[in-house]
């Protein structure tokens, strides 16, 4: 299990590498490969608008990013950027970024629980260069093949930032031994063999190609123990079709084989801004900030830096 120790002492030293000099660290998703955002085009990194990245996401609608509630919750709008197209958030080259013309948080999430941690963010102009990867309308069985994605961290703590990819099949939820895990709202994946998600993979998808299209089935958000725990697309429908318009009758979504293919801040009315996923920083700020923001043991939200980490730094 991973434990919450050190990491303001570990964010004091980060804050002072200069990544240019010290090179990529090619690390991130735990047991994963280092994967091309050619590959996998409407997956994004969420930056704040300093050019701190500390979530991912999923384009799922031209106009659409989905993430994790968690990422966002402390969070206007205007506090954002969503950076596509890009392999190493770290580096000095990022890819397009797209500004955010509104947050929309699940209105049930709640940081004490663990279903319903999801949001999506409306881009203020939509991405029309590919084609998105649209939510899937329908549960999956158990065992069957998935790819995780993130530009989160690995079990070290190091190589926050480069875009990552893991082949892995989702499990019996039951077997985390949680109540609140089940298979009817979450998905799950074992993460006893070191193989699973990290700090910063927070919002990324796990994909399913299959019948020739690719969908994004679970989002990152969670763990207990050594299981994953991720929120479970088909699940949040309700809430993602308020906003994102799909074709009707599609139980598939659609989007080739092996491509990705309102204004304002809102909140559910009460609900408390916090919690959150963390990741890489850019530049010279390197991981610092996002750890000094809060990192988490298993078990707890992937933690992220909150607004006013930021702008202290």
């Amino acid at each position: 299990m991973k434990q919450c120790v050190g990491m303001l002492g570990i964010a004091a030293i980060s804050a002072c590498v200069d990544p240019m000099a010290s090179g990529t660290v090619d690390q991130a998703i735990d047991g994963g490969q280092v994967a091309a955002s050619a590959d996998f085009p409407t997956v994004v990194a969420i930056e704040h608008v300093t050019g701190i990245p500390f979530c991912t996401g999923t384009l799922i609608d031209p106009a659409w990013v989905m993430t994790a509630a968690h990422c966002v919750t402390d969070f206007d709008a205007g506090d954002l950027q969503v950076i596509f197209d890009d392999d190493d958030v770290l580096d000095l080259h990022d890819g397009p970024s797209s500004a955010v013309a509104a947050v929309h948080v699940h209105p049930s999430y709640d940081a004490n629980v663990l279903d319903h941690d999801i949001a999506l963010l409306q881009l203020a102009t939509p991405k029309t260069d590919r084609a998105a990867t649209p939510a899937a309308r329908s549960d999956v069985p158990l065992n069957t093949q998935l790819t995780t994605l993130g530009y989160g961290l690995s079990d070290t703590l190091a190589g926050a930032g480069v875009l990552h990819s893991l082949v892995t099949y989702n499990v019996d939820c039951a077997l985390a031994g949680d109540a609140r895990a089940t298979d009817a709202t979450l998905m799950c994946f074992d993460h006893s063999h070191g193989a699973g998600t990290d700090t910063g993979d927070s919002g990324g998808p796990a994909f399913l190609d299959a019948g020739g299209a690719r969908t994004v089935v679970a989002l990152t958000s969670d763990g207990i123990g050594n299981y994953d725990t991720n929120t479970l697309v088909p699940h949040e429908l309700p809430f993602i079709d308020q906003y994102v318009p799909h074709a009707a009758g599609s139980a598939g979504g659609s989007g080739d084989p092996g491509t990705s293919g309102g204004s304002g801040a809102t909140t559910a009315p009460g609900m408390t801004r916090s919690g959150g996923c963390s990741a890489s920083s850019n530049g010279s700020l390197a991981l610092g900030l996002i750890l000094a923001g809060g990192a988490c043991a298993r078990g707890r939200r992937r933690a992220r830096p909150s607004r006013g980490s930021i702008a202290a730094g």
